[in-house]
């Protein structure tokens, strides 16, 4: 019943974020794909988390914990001073573009404008950042 649930929330959450997006929908040869991929994401983003909160809980129960609460809040805190460390040491491009981004939540074309660089080179930092972020957190087991 719960699976059943997460897959009806995830399409749901799919359906919403494209009538968020609907001004940017492609035309009609893509639409498919286009829903394809938001859902592809979802359930990525999911998945990770779902991972996250099961390691989480997994350590609580085995080590005996007298406080999950005490648990997630110090793995929060290491995994946000792991991110922020790994955050400062991209070359400067490569930080401003990934916190434009993720922070201040710019599209890739008006990151291009503030940074005065192509789409493309906006394309290549972002990327370039979660690479490096993902080797990190795959060295520190995160993911």
């Amino acid at each position: 019943m719960q699976n059943i649930e997460i897959a009806e929330d995830l399409v749901q959450e799919t359906f919403l974020r494209l009538w968020q997006k609907r001004q940017q929908v492609p035309g009609s040869h893509n639409f498919p794909a286009y829903i394809f991929q938001i859902a592809y994401h979802l359930v990525i983003d999911w998945a990770r988390k779902n991972q996250v909160h099961k390691r989480i809980l997994q350590k609580a129960v085995i080590n005996e914990q007298p406080s999950l609460m005490t648990e997630c809040e110090t793995e929060f805190d290491e995994l946000t001073a792991i991110i922020v460390k790994n955050i400062k040491a991209l070359p400067p491009a490569m930080q401003q573009a990934f916190l434009l981004h993720r922070t201040a939540n710019l599209t890739y074309k008006e990151i291009a404008s503030v940074m005065g660089i192509t789409k493309k080179s906006v394309e290549k930092h972002i990327s370039g950042a979660l690479k490096r972020l993902r080797r990190e957190l795959y060295k520190v087991d995160f993911l």
